[in-house]
């Protein structure tokens, strides 16, 4: 098995760059509930074989795990370390992606949560599917767990060979996604300075003036007054003296 490391917290960097960590069960660990360590394991599916690069936009979830600075660190060829160690994390086994995630991982994490390794047991799985998945149990651990910075995907060794190509984009056009275009930030402060917070109240109150001018000259054009009510009224039964 390779795992390929997504992590931030030192205390995973620290034993694997110096080599006192050799297997994943041994980085397990170290992991503690504030910063929890998340394993994604397929015991028998290529996942890097079925990734297509020219269509990564749509894995989103994928494809910027991909972008993250994920190197092979970790190699175990022993098969008795595929589930071996797990003592001290939180295993959850997921065979054919269920139709309704939410069922089944509502209420699975905890924020006690050391470690939570995920085990994909299929030989075979839709990326795309997958890619769903993967995006809401993410989302569920974001709202349970105290972190969710620290991601090992963990595969088959033969999977490694794929992995120059996909794992070490430095942007996202590398996988096919283009970069967010980023506004010129001296058009910002032209704008900014044109249209002041003074500049825009007056032309609210003068909208509203306006608004009120124009309602009522509608009123006092609809007024109808007529030519009986200017006359004099006289009173028949009054006599002259």
């Amino acid at each position: 098995m390779t795992s390929f490391l997504a992590v931030n917290a030192q205390r995973y960097i620290d034993p694997v760059e110096t080599n006192q960590v050799n297997r994943l069960a041994e980085l397990l660990l170290l992991s503690n509930a504030e910063e929890p360590l998340i394993v994604l394991q397929f015991n028998n599916f290529d996942l890097l074989g079925q990734f297509d690069a020219e269509h990564a936009q749509t894995y989103p979830f994928l494809a910027t795990l991909f972008e993250a600075s994920l190197e092979p660190v970790l190699q175990e060829d022993d098969v008795k370390y595929l589930s071996n160690g797990f003592d001290h994390a939180h295993v959850v086994t997921v065979g054919e992606i269920p139709a309704s995630a939410s069922d089944l991982l509502r209420g699975e994490f905890t924020t006690s949560e050391n470690a939570v390794v995920v085990q994909f047991t299929e030989e075979s799985y839709d990326v795309a599917e997958l890619d769903d998945f993967l995006e809401t149990m993410y989302a569920f651990m974001e709202d349970s767990m105290n972190n969710v910075d620290n991601i090992v995907l963990r595969m088959p060794s033969s999977d490694s060979a794929n992995a120059e190509s996909l794992i070490n984009a430095e942007t996202s056009k590398d996988v096919g996604v283009d970069d967010p275009e980023v506004d010129d930030p001296e058009d910002s402060d032209a704008l900014s300075s044109l249209w002041t917070e003074g500049l825009l109240s007056c032309l609210i109150v003068s909208g509203l003036l306006l608004a009120i001018l124009v309602t009522a000259l509608s009123w006092l054009g609809s007024l109808d007054i007529s030519y009986g009510a200017l006359e004099k009224t006289t009173n028949p039964l009054k006599k002259n003296n």
